[in-house]
This record gives structure tokens, C-alpha cells and sequence, in this order.
């Protein structure tokens, strides 16, 4: 069992968003021996972010390399967010959920800016949005 709780250092002690919560994941290990791993919070992608990914880069991908999305979505880790595992010997892309909300900006600048070198418009989150508002809010 993982459990994740988010927390704040204060002068020195730990200061957790949901204390109840974090309270009752330790009673249930009473006696059992654990592993507190102490990391700097970052941010993942967020929910936008990964919509206008799958509802715009991705079909537009897709379709102009006469894919499916999930091979474009996997072409597209390999070239843009590459696993840098020096033993594995084929090239494969690491996960994008991961990935912090200034990290998935700068992978999809990546994708943006190959798409214009090949003559493939992918508009930007902005007027995506726009365009999709034009054609459905009355």
C-alpha cells in the first residue's frame, strides 16, 4: 500500500494538508515497520493541459501521420520525452503523468515547434479554446 499526503515544513516541523487522513493511514500500520520518503512537492500536469493534449495535439498528430492516437501519443514520448536509460537498448519514451505542469509545457513546445518544421498547424491552448467556444457557446 502506497499513501501519498501533502504537507508544509513550518519552523522546523511538518504541518500536513489533511492530518486526519495522514492519521489514520499510520494507525492502520501500528507495529509495522515503514518508509517515509521526504521529497519537494511539484506540481503534475494539470487537468487543462492534458485535455487540449488528447483533444488537440494528438488528433492532429494522428491524422497526419495516418495513426492511431495512442501511436502518435507514443511516437511522440519517444521523440519529445525520451527515456535517457543508458541500458536499455531501444529508444522508448518515459510517461508524460508525471511530468510537472512546466515540464508538459515545455514537451508539448517541443511538439509544436517540430510540427511547424513539417507544414502542421497545432493551434495554441488559447485559440483552441476560442475556437471551440465560437462553436459551441451560443
Amino acid at each position: 500500500m502506497f499513501n501519498k499526503h501533502t504537507a508544509t515544513v513550518k519552523e522546523g516541523h511538518i504541518e500536513f494538508e489533511n492530518k486526519a487522513l495522514f492519521n489514520a493511514c499510520i494507525k492502520r500500520l501500528e507495529g509495522k515497520k515503514i518508509i517515509i520518503n521526504v521529497q519537494k512537492y511539484k506540481t503534475i500536469r494539470s487537468l487543462k493541459q492534458n485535455a487540449y493534449y488528447w483533444s488537440v495535439v494528438i488528433p492532429i498528430m494522428s491524422e497526419q501521420w495516418k495513426c492511431d492516437e495512442e501511436q502518435a501519443h507514443e511516437a511522440l514520448k519517444e521523440e519529445f520525452n525520451p527515456d535517457t536509460n543508458k541500458e536499455c537498448p531501444f529508444k522508448i519514451g518515459k510517461t508524460t503523468t508525471l511530468l510537472s505542469t512546466t515540464e508538459f509545457n515545455i514537451y508539448l513546445e517541443r511538439i509544436a515547434i517540430y510540427a511547424s518544421e513539417q507544414g502542421i498547424l497545432i493551434p495554441t491552448p488559447e485559440d483552441a479554446e476560442a475556437e471551440w467556444l465560437s462553436k459551441n457557446v451560443l
